[in-house]
C-alpha cells in the first residue's frame, strides 16, 4: 500500500513540476494521453540558429500574436466571455545552434470582449505564457546531450515541457479550462497530465468543488458511489484494489484539480498510476449536471441563454442549452473497418453523423437568440479533419455547414466565432489559421482572405522564381530562403524572405493534370530544392 502512495504522488508531482505557466494552485492534475487539437502559433525558421552564451544558446522566443476580436455584445446584454489561447514557444540550443536542447510551449490565454474585467485579469495571471528560468534544467539537458553523444548519437531528444489550456466552457457562469501538461526529460517516454481550473465569470474567482455546491457531504457520498460503478463497469480488470479510496480522496478541495465543468456536467479527470497502471491511460467520468442537480448550485447548473461548452461523447448536454429532451453525440464502434458511426440525437430526431477513425472534439453553442448548434470535428485518418456545423434547437438535427480539412484550434473560442485550423497543400503541408464567424442559421465566415501560416520549415530557391513584392512584379534568385507566412488556397502564397524579412507573394494555379500545383506554367518542383509536403 504504501509503495502505491509513493508511485501515485510520483505521478502527480509532474504537475508540480510543470507549474511554469503559474496556474492557479500549487495543486496539479491528473494525467491523459489523449491528443488536444491545439492552436500551435509558435514562429521560427529550421536553420536559423540563434545566437550562442556559455555552453547553450539564447533561447527563440517566439511568441504568440494575434489581432483581437470585436466586442460580439456591444449592446451590453448578457454574452459568453471571447476566449483566446494562443501558444507561447521558446528553443535553447546546442552552441553550434544545430540541435534543440529544450523546448518549452505556454498557453497565453485572454478575454477579448469587454464587461469581463474581474475574469480578464484572472485568466490572464494563470495563464500568462512562458514567465520562468530554465537555468538547471538547460544544464541538465546539455549533460543529457553530452551523454548521447557519447552513447548514442543518433538519438538524442531533447528535453520539452509544454503546457496548453483548451476550453471546456464559458458563459455568463463560469468559464472553465482543463489544463495538458507534459514533459520529456530523457527516458523511454516523458510523462503528461491535465489539471482543472474553473472560474466564477462575474467576479474572476477561481473555483474550488466546494464552491459549486450546495451540499457537499450528500454530493461526495453520491459522486463516490457513481464514479465507482462506472469504474468498475468500464475497467474493472485495470484498478488497482484501493481505487474507491483514491476516488474518494480526489473529491476533496484539499486534494487535487481534477476536475472541469463542461457540457454535461462535473467532468473528473484521473490519471494514470492513480486508479491503475500507466497502461490504463487517462479516465475521465462526467457527473451530469440533471443528475446532480440538487446538490450544485443554481448559478453552475442552470440553462445558460448563452454559451459554448465541450461535449463529451455519449452524455447528455441538454440541460445547459435548456432543451427538454436529451441531446447526444453517440458513438458506436463498427467492427468490420475498426471505425467509429456517429449519430447525433436530440429529442426524437437523430441523424447519421458519418464514419471516421475517431471524433476529435465537440461543442455545443447556444447562441444570444435560443437557437443551438454543435460543432463537430471529426478525423477520417491521420488527422484528416472534417469540421460540421448541426443545429438542435427544439428536439431537430439538422446539418447547416462542413469545411474539410478543418478543425478547432482555440485560439477564439465564442457562441458567434470559431478559430479554425486547415489543413493547407501549398509549396508544402501547413496547418492555416483564421477566425470564423458563427451566423445566427449555423453557417461559417472567414472573417480574413489570408490563412496565417506559421513553419518553421524554409523552402531554397534554386531557380529564378516570379514573385510580387509590394504591388510589383519581381523575382527572387536561386538560392533565397523563404517561409511560407500565408495562403488564400486558392491562387496566391505570401511569403518572408529568411535573411531580409522582405514580404510578397506568390502567384500559383492548381495543376489540373494531377495533384500540385503551377508556378507561371512550371511544376512547384522546378523552384524549390525541396518542399515539405506530408503524406
Amino acid at each position: 500500500m504504501q509503495r502505491k502512495k509513493i508511485i501515485k504522488l510520483a505521478a502527480l508531482a509532474v504537475s508540480g513540476l510543470l507549474l511554469f505557466t503559474g496556474c492557479g494552485r500549487e495543486n496539479a492534475s491528473s494525467l491523459s494521453p489523449e491528443t488536444i487539437p491545439s492552436s500551435d502559433n509558435s514562429t521560427g525558421a529550421e536553420g536559423t540558429p540563434p545566437a550562442t552564451q556559455g555552453s547553450f544558446a539564447e533561447p527563440k522566443n517566439t511568441e504568440a500574436s494575434g489581432q483581437p476580436s470585436k466586442d460580439p455584445n456591444p449592446s451590453g446584454a448578457p454574452a459568453a466571455p471571447v476566449v483566446s489561447i494562443l501558444q507561447e514557444q521558446k528553443e535553447w540550443y546546442t552552441e553550434d545552434g544545430q540541435t534543440p536542447l529544450l523546448t518549452v510551449n505556454s498557453s497565453i490565454v485572454t478575454i477579448e470582449n469587454q464587461g469581463c474585467d474581474a475574469l480578464r485579469r484572472a485568466v490572464t495571471q494563470s495563464f500568462p505564457g512562458i514567465r520562468d528560468n530554465y537555468e538547471d534544467m538547460l544544464e541538465q539537458a546539455e549533460a543529457f546531450y553530452e551523454e548521447q553523444q557519447e552513447t548514442n548519437p543518433l538519438y538524442f531528444s531533447g528535453y520539452s515541457l509544454t503546457s496548453r489550456a483548451e476550453l471546456c466552457r464559458s458563459d455568463t457562469s463560469v468559464t472553465s479550462f482543463r489544463v495538458l501538461y507534459s514533459d520529456y526529460m530523457g527516458g523511454a517516454h516523458g510523462n503528461y497530465g491535465y489539471k482543472g481550473i474553473t472560474f466564477d465569470t462575474a467576479d474572476g474567482r477561481e473555483l474550488t468543488l466546494t464552491d459549486l455546491l450546495t451540499d457537499a457531504e450528500g454530493f461526495y457520498e453520491k459522486a463516490a458511489a457513481y464514479l465507482s460503478e462506472k469504474l468498475e463497469a468500464d475497467y474493472a480488470e485495470d484498478l488497482f484494489p484501493d481505487y474507491r479510496e483514491s476516488v474518494e480522496a480526489s473529491l476533496k478541495d484539499e486534494y487535487l484539480s481534477c476536475w472541469y465543468l463542461d457540457g454535461a456536467g462535473i467532468t473528473m479527470v484521473y490519471s494514470p498510476y492513480f486508479l491503475g497502471p500507466y497502461a490504463l491511460g487517462t479516465v475521465e467520468i462526467t457527473l451530469p449536471y440533471g443528475e446532480f442537480d440538487q446538490y450544485i448550485k443554481e448559478d453552475y447548473r442552470k440553462p445558460q441563454e448563452c454559451v459554448i461548452a465541450r461535449v463529451p461523447i455519449n452524455e447528455d448536454f441538454s440541460a445547459l442549452i435548456g432543451e427538454e429532451s436529451p441531446a447526444t453525440v453517440s458513438l458506436t464502434k463498427e467492427q468490420e473497418y475498426g471505425e467509429v458511426k456517429i449519430t447525433l440525437l436530440s429529442g426524437s430526431a437523430a441523424q447519421d453523423g458519418g464514419s471516421y477513425a475517431r471524433v476529435v472534439d465537440a461543442y455545443v453553442i447556444k447562441k444570444a437568440d435560443g437557437r443551438s448548434f454543435l460543432a463537430l470535428v471529426c478525423d477520417y485518418a491521420s488527422d484528416d479533419f472534417e469540421l460540421s456545423i448541426y443545429e438542435l434547437t427544439g428536439g431537430k438535427v439538422e446539418k447547416c455547414d462542413e469545411l474539410s480539412g478543418a478543425s478547432l484550434d482555440g485560439s477564439h473560442m465564442a457562441p458567434d466565432r470559431l478559430g479554425i485550423a486547415m489543413h493547407l497543400d501549398v509549396l508544402g503541408t501547413y496547418t492555416g489559421q483564421m477566425e470564423y464567424l458563427l451566423d445566427e442559421e449555423g453557417k461559417l465566415t472567414a472573417t480574413e482572405d489570408i490563412f496565417t501560416v506559421q513553419t518553421h520549415h524554409v523552402l531554397t530557391v534554386k531557380r529564378e522564381l516570379p514573385v510580387t513584392i509590394d504591388g510589383a512584379n519581381s523575382s527572387l534568385p536561386a538560392g533565397t530562403k523563404l517561409l511560407i507566412t500565408g495562403t488564400d488556397n486558392a491562387d496566391t502564397a505570401c511569403f518572408t524572405v529568411q535573411d531580409s524579412g522582405q514580404t510578397g507573394t506568390i502567384s500559383y494555379t492548381k495543376n489540373p493534370e494531377g495533384w500540385g500545383i503551377l508556378i507561371d506554367g512550371v511544376s512547384e518542383y522546378e523552384f524549390f530544392e525541396d518542399l515539405p509536403y506530408a503524406g
